[in-house]
């Protein structure tokens, strides 16, 4: 194989001796991309690690971690395992509702934190009545509750509670008397502001009128249902009628 001869150019690689040319021998500052053969394999541990800046460098044996991405890097989220806790949500985020799930959880949403009820909307649905307070009962149940009892002009109990139940309700009762021109009044049991003294016409006490052996009332019951009635004055034999009531609960 034909040498060069010194101080000759070198025009053929058959001139230069294998293992002649060392590292000292090139010109630093002179290998680019295009002198390294695709095929070359250069060994991960010859390479420089990964840095983060302008450097270019290999992925660690530790993998990449947040010192090595470029802080203009704009990873796609579908590259990156996130593990987003409370922490890292800003307090101005302001997530748009539409990007949040539908709460369907019992006991995640306090009703303390519930308002604007009045701008619910018509097609919401129907609250269902175990959430609604105690109901109203207006009911008209004719039922006879009294039959010849002797009144006279001292209030005596009239228990409604098997009608109305035991409980305050709002009565309305008719009562026949066996003699015409007697005044029927009532209170609620125990109710002894209302003393029923004086003439029929005391605005203290519920009483119909007399003229006549069937007169209409409204009275309101005590705790228990029970009401207590009375003549103005003398005495007779009556019968009463649960004509129709409202109550609460």
């Amino acid at each position: 194989m034909p040498q060069a001869v010194a101080g000759a150019a070198i025009t053929s690689s058959a001139q230069i001796n294998p293992s002649v040319v060392e590292s000292s021998d090139i010109l630093n500052d002179t290998i680019v991309d295009a002198d390294i053969n695709s095929a070359a394999a250069i060994a991960g541990s010859k390479l420089q690690a990964l840095v983060k800046g302008t450097n270019a460098g290999v992925i660690p044996s530790t993998g990449i971690a947040d010192a090595h991405v470029a802080d203009a890097a704009a990873i796609a989220q579908s590259k990156v395992a996130l593990s987003i806790t409370n922490t890292e949500v800003n307090a101005s985020a302001a997530i748009a509702d539409t990007k949040l799930a539908q709460i369907v959880t019992a006991s995640k949403v306090s009703g303390a934190a519930i308002t604007l009820l009045t701008s619910l909307p018509a097609a919401a649905g129907v609250i269902p009545s175990a959430n609604l307070p105690s109901p109203m009962t207006i009911a008209f149940p004719g039922t006879q509750v009294a039959t010849a009892v002797g009144l006279t002009t001292t209030f005596a109990d009239l228990d409604l509670s098997a009608v109305v139940g035991a409980n305050r309700a709002m009565v309305l009762l008719k009562v026949t008397t066996a003699s015409p021109n007697y005044n029927v009044g009532a209170r609620p049991n125990g109710d002894t502001d209302i003393d029923g003294s004086g003439t029929p016409s005391s605005p203290s006490i519920a009483y119909a009128g007399s003229g006549n052996a069937t007169q209409v009332l409204w009275v309101m019951t005590g705790t228990d249902g029970i009401i207590e009635w009375k003549v103005f004055s003398g005495s007779v034999n009556a019968n009463a009628w649960v004509s129709s009531y409202m109550k609460i609960a």
